[in-house]
């Protein structure tokens, strides 16, 4: 049975703006490994990173006939997500279309209703409950209602067309259980590489996610694998690494987790088993983990097993937007973990921030950009909030907590979400002063890359200018308008 696996891929991040990724969606690399692992046939569309539209989807379609189309959407691709399932049932109606993903999960009953042609939800983690609906169709199950009737963690619509929630999926708890993603199924040539500073030239990088499920209450992130943390066991992903690097050369990992190093011990062993098989000399790694969470020893241990870099979501520069958002850390915590990770030589330390949280004041975001400029991190990513559905500041947004408020037209205006556009306004900051101060924030840490290093900085620079010129113009354009604006940028607005 055929089964085509589908990430619409659009607005920020994924295409309109930025370009190709760099890497596989990974929930998708997963189900499709998995399902291809019990014998099904799988194939994968990454429409922005392939150049695809809709047009391509439905000549894939038509080509393949496949009896199961899955697509996975985030808030920002909900609307090219119910495009793509209008024009499975246009081709044949008897076609199941399955939704999953943090958006569909957090709005289950508005998604159904705001797109007639979704057959089914997979609510949270997918690889279980899509195989039990693959399984079903194959052994000749007709209708919908047959079909997902009694499958944990589905909500469908029954004959009478009442939406049936199915009960929750208990998470899987054996993650060493699951197949390494096989990126066989993916055309790695059309994917966007990554400059590599050791190297002096590009390169692929892949993800792996060596835990699911964050234990943390961060406002602005929707939890779509639970608060529980569940690990792989070091030994498995350390296979994993070790599979990539013999099977397709890759020597540059990202740990995509939500926090890596939760769990002291567990990231003391991954350690030292990189360490023990030589693959610290082999590849390089990057992760991402909390200001409370970072130690010295931590940093050491990592940079010896191959670390390249440390990522933390830092978010604000204000113990009070820290506080109310959840962050659960402080500017002091923030400037400790910045000094020991510098202090273990770790070599790229990364931070992102966000503009615009409730209780954003101009007082709170001047100590932001003033906390950007004393930090002086490697790489600085700055974004305007955005509300997503199923997180605590969706709600903190419809209480109006905080000075929240939306902007007329923007709740539930799914067009909204990419990134460049205000959702709100808070207290006395209006959509325009939100704009101002992002746009501040991102040229202080533009200016602080460069001067740190100018030769470093106009290597880079002079080598993605090449390389985006004839691999990926859009992103070009992107780096381009934000280098002429820290050019140009005199003026302080906040």
């Amino acid at each position: 049975m055929k089964i085509l696996l589908i990430n619409p891929g659009t607005m920020h991040g994924e295409g309109e703006s930025y370009g190709a990724l760099t890497n596989p969606i990974m929930g998708l690399a997963y189900l499709a490994t998995y399902l291809n692992n019990h014998d099904f046939k799988v194939e994968v569309m990454e429409m922005s990173t392939y150049r695809q539209g809709f047009k391509e989807v439905e000549a894939r379609l038509k080509a393949l006939k496949p009896a199961l189309v899955g697509i996975s959407s985030k808030t920002f691709n909900i609307l090219a997500g119910y495009k793509i399932a209008d024009l499975v049932k246009s081709i044949s109606s008897k076609i199941l279309v399955v939704f999953g993903g943090p958006h569909p999960t957090a709005l289950v009953e508005q998604t159904m209703s705001e797109c007639a042609n979704i057959d089914a939800i997979v609510r949270g983690e997918g690889e279980e409950t899509l195989l039990a609906i693959a399984n079903r169709l194959r052994t000749g199950y007709q209708s919908p209602e047959d079909v997902f009737a009694d499958i944990s963690g589905v909500t469908y619509a029954d004959r009478g067309h009442n939406l049936i929630h199915n009960p929750e999926r208990v998470p899987i708890s054996d993650l060493d259980s699951l197949p390494f993603p096989d990126f066989s199924l993916y055309d790695f040539k059309k994917f966007g590489k990554v400059y590599d500073t050791f190297s002096g030239r590009f390169e692929s990088e892949i993800s792996i996610f060596a835990s699911r499920g964050c234990p943390f209450h961060c406002s602005f992130c929707m939890p779509l694998l639970g608060r529980k943390w569940r690990s792989r066991s070091p030994e498995n992903v350390v296979a994993e690494i070790e599979h990539h690097w013999r099977n397709f050369g890759m020597r540059r990992i990202v740990f995509n987790d939500s926090t890596f190093g939760v769990n002291r011990e567990w990231f003391q062993e991954l350690c030292r088993l990189l360490k023990n098989s030589g693959l610290h000399k082999k590849i390089h790694w990057a992760f991402e983990t909390r200001a409370d969470l970072a130690s010295l020893e931590m940093f050491k241990e990592a940079v010896d097993a191959g670390a390249f870099a440390v990522f933390f979501g830092f978010e604000s520069g204000s113990d009070q937007i820290l506080a109310k958002n959840g962050k659960e850390i402080t500017r002091a915590d923030i400037l400790k973990a910045v000094t020991l990770a510098r202090q273990a030589k770790v070599p790229t330390v990364s931070g992102s921030f966000i503009i615009g949280l409730p209780y954003e004041t101009k007082d709170t975001l001047r100590e932001t950009i003033d906390l950007i400029a004393e930090l002086a991190l490697d790489f600085v990513g700055v974004n305007i909030v955005s509300i997503y559905p199923g997180t605590k500041l969706w709600d903190m947004v419809e209480r109006g907590e905080g000075g929240a408020r939306w902007l007329p037209g923007s709740r539930m205006n799914w067009q909204n979400y990419d990134r460049t556009t205000c959702q709100i306004e808070v207290n006395e900051l209006s959509a325009p002063d939100i704009l101002a101060a992002l746009e501040q924030a991102k040229i202080v840490g533009m200016q602080i890359m460069k001067q740190k290093s100018l030769f470093s900085y106009l290597r880079k620079s002079n080598a993605y200018f090449w390389y985006l010129l004839q691999n990926d113009r859009k992103k070009l354009h992107y780096y381009l308008k934000w280098g002429v604006k820290e050019l140009f940028h005199r003026k302080r607005v906040i």
